[in-house]
């Protein structure tokens, strides 16, 4: 009689476990971040980081294209809290702050950091200053 309970608790909580972990897997794809939205918002962006992101040396705008995706989404979480961007001599810095402001939704941030990561990587040329 225990063994059954015992049997019959381990099967409904392998049961509870799998369709937790299923729904779970469901919704986190379903907010997997918009391509296209990403694209929209990094029309933006071009002005300083270039169509390719390739960046900018004369914005101060570095190469972003095939970063990874969480560090994008950090720095653009730091920028829009100021943790970044506010110092008075990072001049590319103090660009970066008001367009983080542009991204109102979470949304919105990791859609364009998908597109960044997404984008091949572009080595800029070495230059001496």
């Amino acid at each position: 009689m225990l063994l059954a309970r015992s049997r019959r608790s381990l099967v409904l909580l392998t049961a509870s476990l799998t369709w937790f972990a299923t729904t779970a897997g469901l919704a986190s794809r379903a907010a997997a971040a918009d391509p296209d939205r990403g694209a929209e918002i990094y029309q933006l962006c071009t002005q300083c980081h270039g169509a390719a992101g390739e960046g900018n040396q004369a914005a101060l705008a570095p190469s972003i294209a095939g970063l990874p995706e969480w560090y994008v989404l950090a720095q653009l979480k730091h920028f829009k809290s100021g943790e970044r961007g506010m110092h008075p001599e990072d001049t590319g810095g103090l660009r970066m702050y008001p367009m983080s402001l542009t991204l109102k939704r979470p949304e919105d941030m990791q859609a364009v950091a998908a597109f960044v990561a997404a984008m091949p990587k572009v080595t800029p040329a070495h230059t001496l200053t």
